[in-house]
């Protein structure tokens, strides 16, 4: 089940880079509106979720066991991993 989002409504914003799976799919129709989401598909060999949320870069793999979260606490990592991810948010 989904937390209340309405409770972080002004204090974050969501960009995903997603390939065109039926989950974000059903997800992006809930309209959260702080959350923006594009489809690359040229990347259909990665399969982990990334999150760079402050100085953290988060990286998750559930859809097969084993399933792992990877929490990594670097400010000079999340910055180049966020610079990364506007690049390709800019050019999708």
């Amino acid at each position: 089940e989904w937390h209340d989002a309405t409770r972080l409504k002004g204090k974050i914003a969501i960009k995903l880079i997603s390939d065109k799976r039926d989950l974000e799919t059903d997800v992006s129709k809930r309209n959260f509106e702080m959350r923006e989401i594009k489809y690359w598909d040229r990347w259909p060999d990665f399969t982990a979720s990334t999150l760079i949320c402050g100085d953290y870069v988060i990286m998750g793999k559930i859809d097969e066991e084993p399933n792992y979260l990877v929490e990594i606490h670097d400010k000079t990592l999340a910055h180049n991993m966020r610079e990364l991810f506007k690049g390709i948010w800019e050019k999708i």
